[in-house]
Formats: structure tokens, sequence, C-alpha cells
């Protein structure tokens, strides 16, 4: 028997041996549940290290797609002035570079499959971070948005740009260019291996002249100038994101 059986009565030793039973009981819980959330948590921080790795890639990215967007613009602002001449009078590019660097498209996206399953599974609510389980939570918008102007860019190009060239213009000529010199502002893109062998040369000036034209160049325009907007608001929130990424994982670590 236990020595304190001897000093207490029997009803006062049953409730001490059933206190102990419970307490064991209890402390065996807050072990497990103490052990689970370590668990959590540690699920979550090596999620969180993934999509920081990740978010940093994209992050880089958009900085070399901002370079062509921007580039991009201003070619079509050239163009546009050329057509409101009627002329076209450049020395840095000839009219036919100009045409070439229209027929490019980004594919721009920010899009994560470990966010996608954060969110998916409520994992998010391990986050101790409010400021950033809110902005992990609005994350897809800002990606939506992203991708939505990026898609209608790749519509023009798709759509409306290929189509008018096809009829108006000597296509396989202009993407000789185009493959020659890369995509406007980085040079990405470029591929002698991709030139064709052409007849003639074809003089493009006359399509200064055609109010279609001038409108589709518009529409290249618009493109460019609102994924340039999208970029320069996403990059800083993006920067924003690593950084509370990092605030938690010091935190929480």
């Amino acid at each position: 028997s236990h020595p304190l059986s001897s000093r207490v009565g029997p009803v006062t030793w049953l409730l001490l041996q059933a206190a102990s039973v419970v307490a064991s009981i209890l402390l065996a819980f807050a072990i497990d549940a103490w052990w689970g959330k370590r668990a959590e948590a540690a699920e979550k921080n090596a999620v969180l290290t993934a999509l920081r790795a990740e978010l940093s890639e994209q992050r880089k990215a958009l900085d070399v797609d901002l370079v062509y967007q921007r580039a991009s613009r201003d070619n079509a602002k050239r163009l546009l002035a050329a057509c409101a001449a009627g002329r076209y009078e450049n020395a840095e590019k000839t009219l036919d570079h100009r045409l070439a660097d229209l027929l490019w498209f980004s594919g721009a996206t920010g899009s994560s499959g470990l966010l996608d399953g954060l969110l998916r599974d409520g994992r998010v609510t391990a986050v101790e971070n409010e400021t950033l389980r809110r902005t992990l939570t609005d994350w897809p918008n800002w990606i939506s948005q992203l991708e939505g102007v990026s898609s209608q860019e790749k519509v023009t190009y798709m759509e409306v740009l290929l189509p008018f060239l096809s009829r108006h213009a000597a296509l396989p000529q202009i993407s000789n260019v185009s493959y020659q010199h890369g995509r406007p502002g980085d040079g990405w893109g470029a591929d002698p291996e991709a030139i064709v062998p052409v007849g003639s040369t074809v003089d493009h000036s006359t399509l200064l002249r055609n109010p279609e034209f001038a409108g589709i160049v518009m529409q290249k325009l618009f493109n460019a100038s609102d994924v340039v907007l999208t970029i320069e608001r996403l990059g800083p929130a993006m920067d924003k994101l690593i950084g509370l990424i990092d605030q938690e994982l010091a935190d929480t670590t």
C-alpha cells in the first residue's frame, strides 16, 4: 500500500487516487495538444518557407516583365505618332522593327499551388500574424488582376493583330525581324534558327495610313499600360507579403 494511505481515510484516499488519474489524463491531453500544435506550426512554417521562395522567383519575373511591358508601351506610342504623321521617321529602329515589336505578349502569372493548398485546407488559420493571414487570404485577388490584364494582351495578339497582319502585311518578313532582335526591352526570345526565307521586301509604310491598324496599336497600348499599372502596384504588395512571411517565420520558428 501507499505510505500516505495509512494517514488518510479510505474515502479521502480514493478521492486522491481519482484526482491523480484525472490529472494524468489531462496532462496527457495537454501534451498531445502541445505536440499537435508544434507539428502544425512546423508544417505551416515549411509551407511558408516554400511559398516565400516561390514568391521571390515571381517577384524577379515581374521585374523582367515590367521592362518588356514598358518597352512595348513606348513602341505603341511611337507607332501611333507615326500613324498621326502619316509617315515613319526614326533612326533608332526601322518600321519593320517597330512592327516586329508588336509580335510579343506576356504570360505573366503569380498563381501558386502552395497558397491554394494553404487556403483550401484551412491551414492558413495556423498563421499567427493576423496581417499575414489577411494578406494571404486576399492574395488570389491580386493574382486574378495580373492574369486578367495579361490574358487581354494575348487575346489582342491572337485574335486581332495576327489576323490583320496576315491580311495586310508580309508577316514572315516582320516575324524574321522579331526573331532577329527578340522582344522589346530585353531581347528575350531572339532565335536566328526561326528566321525563314522570304521573297522581295515589302514596304509597310501604307499601314500607317490604315485606321484599322491605328486602332489595333491603340489596343496594344491599352494592354501594355494595364499590365504596367498592375505590376507597379503588385510588386510592392509582393515585397510586403514576403516581409510578413519573414516576420512570421522569425517569430514562430
